[in-house]
């Protein structure tokens, strides 16, 4: 048996509710790979739904631990970027990159949804979400932070397949692999839509329900990572993590989920490690 591959996950943690880390982690555990958490932030619970929310700031933690595991010579196999929502953490960000640059890197520019910014965040996000994503390998905007990257109105869609498939090259200019999700599809359901080298660009039907849930795509972007890094093709693993999600949502609004508390993941986690 190999050594289990290890991501470096820089993200928030929110104790309640399934975003972020608390998405991150057990699916990746659940692909097999060793997901080693460094919270750029602690929060309460995640900000989608639920009230005022408690909150620190972990970025000066965080630059100590990235100094002391360059003393240990501690690496990792890939890097996965979330959401960051103050001007140090976005430094923090681009350390790590230039920290470990053998390492594969996913940027996930969790910033914005529904055409607007999240609030919280800081003025130049945008500017410096463009810089990250720059930097990576592979980058997972939805279809409204996928404007936003591509300097477009977020509130106007593009009008055809042409001038998606036209974002996603100007996306990829410097090589990067592009997932953008949350697409409307033609026929009233949704898809996600990828770019890379090796595949030109394809689009994913999902079988989506009526109902949107705070960190599925922390978790859809995890479950990419972690079936790459175990060796699948990037649209095998683009099908894997589309079914555990929609598998996951289909339950949970079956079942009636409260939408704030996220996706029942944890029944699903199996169809990731087969």
């Amino acid at each position: 048996m190999e050594q289990p591959k290890r991501v470096l996950c820089i993200m928030d943690l929110s104790v309640v509710g399934r975003a972020a880390a608390s998405s991150a982690l057990p699916v990746l555990a659940a692909c097999g790979v060793q997901a080693c958490c460094l919270p750029t932030a602690l929060f309460s619970t995640h900000t989608g739904g639920f009230g005022p929310v408690e909150k620190q700031d972990l970025a000066p933690f965080a630059a100590a631990a990235l100094r002391q595991w360059q003393r240990e010579g501690i690496t990792f196999d890939a890097v996965l970027l979330g959401y960051l929502c103050s001007a140090a953490q976005f430094s923090l960000a681009e350390a790590a990159f230039a920290q470990y640059p053998a390492a594969l890197k996913l940027a996930d520019p969790a910033m914005a949804d529904g055409g607007k910014l999240y609030g919280g965040l800081p003025k130049n996000a945008v500017a410096r979400w463009r810089r990250l994503c720059r930097m990576a390998d592979i980058i997972t905007p939805n279809h409204t932070e996928a404007a936003l990257l591509a300097g477009a109105d977020p509130a106007v869609p593009p009008p055809d397949a042409a001038a998606r498939a036209a974002r996603l090259e100007a996306l990829s200019a410097q090589g990067q692999t592009v997932v953008v999700t949350g697409i409307p599809a033609p026929n009233g359901g949704m898809a996600v839509l990828a770019r890379s080298k090796a595949d030109g660009t394809f689009p994913t039907p999902v079988q989506a329900v009526p109902q949107s849930y705070p960190g599925a795509g922390d978790a859809f972007t995890a479950a990419l990572l972690g079936r790459l890094l175990r060796g699948d093709a990037l649209p095998a693993a683009i099908e894997t993590a589309v079914r555990f999600i929609a598998a996951a949502a289909a339950a949970t609004y079956a079942g009636g989920g409260e939408p704030r508390h996220g996706l029942w993941l944890e029944p699903f986690l199996p169809m990731l490690s087969s």
